[in-house]
């Protein structure tokens, strides 16, 4: 009996525990299938046993179920019997209603159950867990200045990578940076300065262009959509505007629905192109043509350039997909032009040409130089955030895509990249050794018709991406000084290499550019295939090894012992005991010489041209 009445007084405080009504009431009849779960309700761990605690269901903001708590006899605590309803499989959060306070909980779930028709979820003994958490106040930033100065942060409290912040300040960031999420409140500001990045893991609270600046050279990392910014892309001016070999730049909109006339110069004249291999005339002009786009193509690089002003902006949302982007590529065989393609990147943050899947695409790309007007060869590096960049497709179906979590390709190859230097301007060709599909990256003609170019030829065709063969010892390298004037040629190598011996076919003398830069007086009308690079265990063309070269009105000599100089006629006209590695030639007139170093061990000798 006693038994009896136990049992008894828990079904009535269960009947009998709580009279409030639902704070949220579902409309059944408006969905075809529900969903039976019994849950449980954790806040910070700690299951909860009030009965003034409603849970609501939701898909997006839509209200798909509630339930408050009934006492459960089988096990004596409160368990919630939800009923859910939907029209399709999706996915439903939770929020959590208070009773005793009557206000909708600020406690966060970020629990997600997939809703199953006519499914069912937990029972009394395993109900369904549902769990929220207490929130972590905001971290505040509420002075003027920098991001890492602790007397900007309120009370001092700077903020960790798993902490929301509240901008309530002009915040300035400019170095790496990383948080949870982000707020800006009204009239407030943040700015990602040059080398800045700013990564934020969940939500950017963002609506007013002004409020989110990244300068040229900052970064920042989000994934959430609709986030507003501006982004300040320094511009190059020509000296002239009268000039029209510099002040050209690519550029790209790191934001999906920039305007294209907000990027229109304030200041002065402009001009804004975007390239369609396609057309007639390929550069197709943003002043006369009615069909130039409104907004900039997320992807696609431009073409500009400005008379005075030397900031323009792009204003818009952030791109949100940082880890994947398939750029438009086609090819047409009827058209070499049409392989081309001026690509811009698409994101608020740095890429590298490295995670890019290239299929029949020249493996590498061009950057342009706005101080020279010339075109820069790449195989590797980044693409900055508001930069664009050239690409050529090699055959049918070319494709090109970003993949963020591709494994680089700099291991697969070696390179070495021969800059030439001169009146202020410089020009590469890079040699590539492996296998590729196709020979590489043609030269394309400079915007700088003056700039000295160096390249390598084959069938015809010249290269500023030349692929060949990982055995090949010699490469015949052309050069055209376009006027006549004092030039250098230099390295940068990839992989390991014994020697890179330029030899020049003009004067006979070579050089290892692993060592030195190699200087040389140029005409316009010398022959172009006037170098070559040998590469391996080649030797310098002298009997006892390279160790004098000219620099300026100088020899740079490379030995101990007494230096001589004699000329072709066998007159010693140098003769220097105590050099300290330099002797002065202003007064040697531009002719061959041998340049003999003699010590107590040996006698080197070597022929120079002096130029």
């Amino acid at each position: 009996m006693k038994k009896f009445f136990v049992t008894l007084g828990i079904i009535m405080i269960a009947k009998f525990a709580h009279c409030a009504d639902n704070y949220w009431k579902v409309n059944p009849s408006a969905y075809e299938f529900n969903m039976n779960v019994t849950a449980s309700v954790y806040i910070d761990d700690v299951e909860q046993q009030d009965a003034n605690l409603e849970i609501g269901v939701f898909y997006g903001e839509e209200l798909r179920g509630s339930a408050l708590p009934r006492l459960s006899p089988l096990v004596s605590k409160y368990i919630y019997d939800l009923t859910i309803y939907s029209d399709e499989t999706c996915e439903l959060s939770f929020k959590l209603y208070d009773h005793n306070t009557n206000t909708v909980s600020d406690l966060v779930c970020e629990q997600i159950l997939t809703f199953d028709a006519n499914g069912t979820e937990g029972n009394a003994f395993n109900p369904y867990v549902i769990n929220f958490v207490t929130p972590t106040p905001a971290i505040t930033f509420t002075g003027d200045g920098s991001w890492s100065e602790s007397s900007n942060w309120l009370n001092s409290i700077m903020p960790t990578e798993d902490d929301d912040v509240v901008i309530d300040g002009t915040a300035i960031i400019s170095d790496e940076i990383s948080i949870n999420s982000l707020i800006i409140n009204e009239g407030k500001s943040l700015t990602i300065q040059d080398d800045g990045v700013l990564t934020v893991v969940g939500a950017i609270d963002n609506t007013d262009y002004d409020a989110l600046i990244i300068e040229d050279g900052g970064q920042i990392i989000q994934r959430n959509e609709n986030v507003a910014a501006t982004f300040k892309k320094n511009i190059v001016n020509p000296s002239l505007w009268s000039n029209p070999v510099s002040g050209w730049q690519f550029i790209s909109s790191p934001m999906i629905d920039a305007a294209t006339e907000c990027f229109v110069s304030t200041e002065g004249d402009y001009d804004l192109y975007k390239f369609d291999g396609e057309e007639d005339l390929q550069w197709i002009n943003y002043k006369n043509h009615n069909d130039f786009e409104d907004t900039f193509t997320s992807g696609i690089g431009y073409i500009a350039s400005y008379e005075k002003q030397d900031v323009a902006t792009f204003q818009g949302t952030l791109n949100n997909e940082t880890e994947y982007f398939d750029f438009g590529i086609s090819y047409n065989s009827n058209n070499e032009w049409a392989n081309f393609y001026l690509l811009g990147n698409p994101f608020s943050f740095d890429i590298d040409w490295e995670l890019m899947d290239a299929y029949r695409i020249e493996d590498g790309f061009a950057t342009l130089d706005a101080n020279t007007g010339a075109y820069i060869y790449n195989v590797e590096g980044y693409i900055k955030v508001g930069e664009g960049f050239l690409v050529c497709a090699s055959r049918k179906n070319a494709a090109l895509e970003y993949i963020a979590s591709a494994k680089s390709r700099s291991a697969d190859y070696e390179y070495i990249n021969i800059i030439a230097s001169g009146k202020g301007t410089s020009d590469n060709v890079i040699v590539r050794f492996g296998e590729n599909e196709s020979i590489g990256f043609p030269k394309i003609e400079n915007i700088n018709p003056d700039v000295a170019n160096v390249y390598v030829k084959n069938d015809n065709i010249r290269y500023g991406i030349f692929n060949c063969d990982a055995e090949l010892k010699e490469i015949p390298l052309c050069f055209d000084a376009k006027e006549m004037g004092k030039y250098t040629i230099n390295v940068n190598v990839s992989g390991e290499f014994d020697n890179v011996i330029l030899v020049d076919r003009m004067t006979g003398i070579e050089t290892n550019l692993l060592i030195e830069d190699y200087t040389f007086t140029s005409r316009s009308n010398d022959d172009k295939e006037r170098f070559i690079l040998k590469l391996g265990n080649s030797q310098q063309s002298t009997d006892n090894g390279h160790f004098a070269y000219q620099s300026g009105e100088e020899l740079i000599i490379d030995a101990e012992g007494i230096i001589q100089i004699v000329d072709m006629m066998g007159r010693t006209v140098i003769t220097e005991e105590n050099h300290d590695g330099i002797i002065n030639i202003c007064g040697l007139k531009k002719s061959t010489y041998i340049v003999r170093c003699v010590n107590e061990n040996e006698v080197k000798t070597q022929k120079i041209v002096v130029l």
